[in-house]
């Protein structure tokens, strides 16, 4: 009989790490979650689905993206802000801050003027 040597498999909940991966939490969060380190948690992405924890993450927080679009896009029926904010994100709406100048007028410099005027009234004393 053999003997099994090292920690017995850690059990993991998929459907809870599919949700965690939908709010996008880091896989540092999800391994807490999990309880379990990063590596542990990479290798059993690996070993379960056969492909690097990055790529399946892509997979599984793409939906959470979409319903948090989807939210964004209901809340701007009702939200003035939010359709402005998705407007700038989406549309390249931007604030326009308009800096024309309707009048100029000329800087005077009188009092510079009558000070070089008495200087050299005054022969360059001063």
């Amino acid at each position: 009989m053999s003997k099994v040597t090292g920690r017995p498999k850690k059990k993991i909940d998929w459907k809870q790490f599919d949700e965690l991966c939908e709010i996008q939490c880091t896989a540092q969060e999800i391994a807490r979650v999990l309880d379990m380190s990063v590596r542990t948690l990479q290798r059993a992405v690996k070993q379960e689905f056969g492909e690097t924890f990055v790529m399946h993450y892509k997979k599984r927080s793409a939906g959470g993206l979409t319903s948090l679009r989807r939210i964004q896009f209901s809340m701007a029926h009702e939200n003035v802000a939010m359709a402005i904010w998705l407007g700038k994100q989406y549309l390249g709406q931007k604030d326009i801050v308009d800096t024309k100048v309707e009048h100029i007028r000329p800087i005077q410099l009188i009092k510079v003027d009558s000070m070089i005027n008495d200087k050299e009234n005054d022969g360059g004393q001063g």
